[in-house]
């Protein structure tokens, strides 16, 4: 009996220890998430990079792990490409959150504002790219391309359209 109880006792400790190691395996491996999502974007494979991106968001969510921003920005990315620029906004919006000087961030939602017609936000998100980055060439063609497309909305007036597309033109040579 007493040998009995024994083996119950080691049993007891060794299922304690099995299901302990299993509470504390390591999570799965970030970075390759994030690989891996970046592999399905190149491959074309839109719906599988977003779910990878996706992955991360939710184990990181709430956290400052700089691998956060990274799943953000890359997914907001692929919402661009797909055309989905809400979703894309809203992404580059957490990464600017989390590094308020990040100017590619700032410059990917300023491309989503613009194909949303929101053209002063997109102006201001470029010009935000441009004061954090002022070498950044991509950002001054962005608001140079918008200047032209506005002095297009000028019917008449060939002032204010020459007024607007000299600022086109400002830009274009900073760059």
């Amino acid at each position: 009996m007493y040998i009995g109880f024994r083996f119950i006792k080691i049993l007891s400790l060794c299922a304690i220890l099995l299901i302990s190691c299993n509470a504390s395996s390591p999570s799965p491996d970030i970075r390759e998430m994030i690989e891996s999502g970046n592999e399905y974007l190149k491959q074309g494979n839109d719906e599988r990079a977003i779910a990878s991106y996706d992955s991360v968001i939710s184990l990181l969510k709430d956290t400052d792990n700089p691998n956060l921003s990274a799943a953000y920005y890359n997914r907001g990315l692929v919402f661009s490409k797909m055309r989905r620029y809400t979703q894309a906004i809203h992404d580059f919006s957490s990464v600017i959150a989390a590094n308020p000087r990040d100017a590619d961030a700032y410059l990917n939602r300023g491309h989503a504002y613009a194909k949303e017609i929101k053209l002063n936000r997109a102006i201001a998100d470029y010009s935000m790219s441009l004061a954090i980055n002022p070498n950044n060439c991509k950002a001054n063609m962005l608001i140079g391309d918008l200047y032209v497309a506005g002095s297009r909305s000028f019917s008449d007036d060939n002032f204010e359209r020459s007024t607007v597309f000299w600022l086109a033109v400002d830009y274009f040579n900073k760059a």
